[in-house]
């Protein structure tokens, strides 16, 4: 079996503004963008909350304080603010120690005041400008994206021909890979006759099938549990539709509440992964990780630990037999100055146990001429980025003699 795992840099080559988390993280402090969502939300009520200037303010002030915060951070931070003023009973309000010490750093939140304008809507808010960020990208494609969706369906279809199983994993927002792969692997989400477009998930459907993708953080085409196969919908309907969404996506429990429709973010991911589809593909991933022999993973930060805890214990199990990661880094990888490595090699240090091949100076001159080489035991790594992997990905898979694969090409 074989296993693909496309994080944000596998994005990168599609979009004229490539959508890196520098750039989210900026946009979420963009006051035009909440101008455009607080103003649909003001079509559907007559709540007064924090004006644009107010909320951008408050995450440009969290950003200020927590060092190296990024949009998933904030994310967090505006979670756990709302805990305090979500409509629960008084006395089951919970309020965590870290909301406490956000409130503290930010200086802007006036807790207790008649006068506080911080809903508890404000994260599911937060989440829809993070959606039009994707949205305004689907508008801006760069100039070869047709030719690039054609390259990965012919790349993801190759690849996975020869094997009865195959599993493609998505950590992106953004409708890429579901334009390379609509035709051939299966989303586990059927027709339903009652909601037009809106098709809900069956977990018989996913299992059962031999090619599945899973969108494990969500996607642009998600409307709460379902996912639309023929049409995005607007932001503005989704806004519009946002108290009917919220009651049905907040599972409570006695600690915390969960923000997320449609996307999945912040730091606390895993409290989605109670509720389907992503209950099933957190299964399902693990069952993957499991059965596969070869994974290829594309553009992945290692910052999920719910993700990095699958491919660490697994590949304690000796059962994978190579990893092939695809990354861009610029210049030359210097055996000889580790410290001056990229942050990626670390993480992949960390995740599988596994220590640079120091010794092997053949394979570092791989890596710097040719773009690619053994710079750990069983794991190939790939530096010259997602879209020139694409151009050669037959010569980086087939040309190694221990490839498990070396006649698929």
């Amino acid at each position: 079996m074989k296993l693909l795992l496309f994080g944000a840099g596998a994005s990168i080559p599609f979009f004229k503004q490539p959508l890196t988390t520098t750039y989210i993280t900026n946009e979420v402090m963009n006051k035009r963008i909440w101008e455009t969502v607080l103003n649909e939300y003001w079509k559907i009520s007559n709540e007064h909350i924090a004006t644009p200037h107010q909320i951008t303010k408050l995450i440009k002030t969290i950003k200020s304080n927590f060092y190296n915060s990024n949009f998933e951070d904030i994310c967090e931070v505006l979670d756990k603010l709302a805990l305090l003023n979500w409509p629960f009973d008084y006395e089951d309000k919970v309020v965590f120690k870290e909301t406490i010490h956000s409130i503290i750093k930010c200086k802007v939140l006036k807790n207790g005041n008649k006068r506080n304008y911080y809903s508890y809507i404000i994260p599911f808010l937060y989440r829809c400008v993070i959606l039009s960020i994707f949205l305004n990208a689907e508008n801006n494609h760069s100039q070869t994206y047709k030719k690039m969706i054609n390259k990965q369906m012919e790349f993801i279809k190759n690849y996975t021909k020869t094997d009865t199983k195959s599993s493609i994993v998505s950590l992106n927002y953004d409708d890429n890979l579901y334009q390379s792969i609509r035709k051939f692997f299966n989303t586990g989400f059927i027709e339903d006759e009652k909601f037009n477009n809106r098709n809900f998930f069956s977990v018989n459907e996913y299992f059962k099938a031999n090619k599945t993708i899973c969108f494990l953080h969500g996607n642009i085409r998600f409307w709460g549990y379902r996912f639309m196969n023929n049409t995005i919908e607007s932001l503005s309907n989704r806004i519009q539709n946002i108290y009917n969404l919220k009651d049905e996506y907040t599972p409570y429990n006695s600690f915390s509440k969960s923000f997320n429709i449609t996307l999945t973010t912040g730091r606390d991911k895993e409290l989605t992964f109670n509720e389907h589809p992503y209950s099933a593909y957190y299964t399902k991933l693990a069952v993957d990780i499991l059965d596969s022999e070869e994974i290829i993973i594309v553009g992945y930060s290692f910052n999920d630990e719910h993700i990095n805890r699958l491919l660490k214990n697994f590949w304690s199990k000796n059962r994978i037999k190579r990893i092939i990661i695809v990354d861009k880094i610029e210049g030359l990888i210097d055996s000889n100055h580790p410290e001056n490595l990229n942050g990626v090699i670390d993480k992949i240090e960390q995740v599988f146990s596994t220590s640079l091949n120091y010794d092997n100076k053949e394979e570092f001159d791989k890596v710097n001429t040719e773009g690619y080489g053994y710079l750990f035991p069983k794991i190939l790594f790939y530096k010259n980025g997602y879209e020139t992997f694409l151009n050669e990905c037959d010569n980086v898979i087939s040309c190694f003699d221990d490839s498990i694969y070396s006649n698929l090409y």
